[in-house]
């Protein structure tokens, strides 16, 4: 018996790495879309925001949230150093620029999206060089338009 129950362990072990290995080709499959037919979501980092109106329609908002630095409150969005946020958005969500559109004001709003990861992230960028995450989602694929998540309302004013 204790041979047996020495074996237990390895078996689950081993059963725990197949199932891991065989979920892993799958997600690795270059000719499978993480996001493949799957609709466009999008989620407002600011408060009372909704799908149908995920951000305020004036950006300048954005323009006195505390950064990371400053410690804000656990209901703004996150700010931060511009080279900061983006690192996060490469590194932990595979997102790179996808569009960008400088406003007026010396502001600029951009988009980051994984086709990897099947995420996005809408970037604006104040006058003083720190970046807010004013919206972000799911659905992203490569046939997908930037213009489809940056004419939403409040993206590009």
């Amino acid at each position: 018996m204790p041979r047996t129950q020495n074996l237990n362990p390895l078996l689950a072990v081993t059963a725990f790495a197949a199932v891991f290995a065989a979920s892993a080709i799958v997600w690795a499959d270059p000719g499978r879309s993480a996001t493949e037919d799957k609709p466009l979501q999008s989620y407002a980092a600011m408060p009372g925001g909704s799908d149908a109106l995920p951000v305020p329609q004036d950006l300048s908002v954005y323009d006195t949230v505390a950064t990371a630095d400053q410690n804000p409150g656990a209901d703004e969005p996150y700010c931060d150093a511009k080279s900061v946020l983006t690192d996060t958005l490469d590194h932990d969500f595979a997102e790179h620029p996808t569009a960008e559109q400088a406003r007026d004001d010396g502001t600029s709003v951009a988009l980051w999206a994984s086709e990897e990861m099947g995420t996005w992230t809408v970037v604006y960028t104040r006058r003083d060089g720190k970046a807010c995450v004013i919206s972000s989602g799911t659905g992203w694929n490569p046939t997908r338009s930037a213009d489809e998540i940056l004419s939403q309302p409040g993206m590009m004013m």
